[in-house]
């Protein structure tokens, strides 16, 4: 029989190790563009959006994958299919899952008046660096779909932060004075 100081110093021991483990596998932010995050699927093949978006005009991310679309509108009635698919579910107790992108998308355009190319980030509780969809200081108008977001000057959330309105719900057809091309990384709450 072992004694009890000895098997408490085991314990102990063990819930260290668990948590260096769990340090060492917590996430964190992208720092950089990895190929990746970089790569979406666009009319049955593979594209690296740091090398450009091709024929591409708007592409849509959760933070995990990203598609790519000729239109706009492709890409708006592909979300409809999307949130219109069925579900997973019991019935006899409901499933409680945590909501891992927002109901809308934020949308950022590359020029003024929503115009040019567009990319909408779905994905929340990740700061994204927008150099792996080749969208870096690129953003010239937003329109922030139903998540808190905020716009970065600098990689991985690096400060300053934009100072026009990003709560749920705003939007704007030009960046504050001094931001029109200026985010580098955005995060969705």
């Amino acid at each position: 029989m072992q004694r009890p100081d000895l098997n408490r110093r085991r314990i102990a021991s063990g819930l260290a190790a668990l948590g260096i483990g769990a340090l060492l596998l917590a996430p964190t932010p992208a720092s950089s563009a990895t190929r990746s995050e970089s790569l979406a699927s666009f009319e049955g093949t593979t594209i690296d959006l740091r090398q450009g978006w091709g024929e591409a005009t708007a592409c849509l991310t959760d933070g995990q994958s990203t598609s790519c679309y000729r239109t706009p509108e492709e890409m708006y009635a592909a979300e409809s299919l999307a949130a219109a698919a069925p579900t997973e579910s019991t019935s006899s107790a409901a499933v409680v899952v945590p909501l891992l992108a927002c109901g809308t998308a934020t949308r950022l355009w590359n020029g003024t008046s929503y115009s040019g190319l567009e990319l909408d980030i779905a994905s929340r509780g990740l700061i994204l660096n927008l150099s792996a969809y080749g969208f870096d200081n690129a953003t010239s108008s937003y329109w922030i779909g139903t998540c808190n977001t905020t716009f970065y000057d600098g990689a991985s959330g690096g400060a300053p932060t934009y100072p026009g309105g990003t709560a749920a719900g705003n939007h704007s057809a030009t960046m504050s004075s001094g931001w029109d091309n200026r985010v580098s990384s955005i995060y969705l709450a």
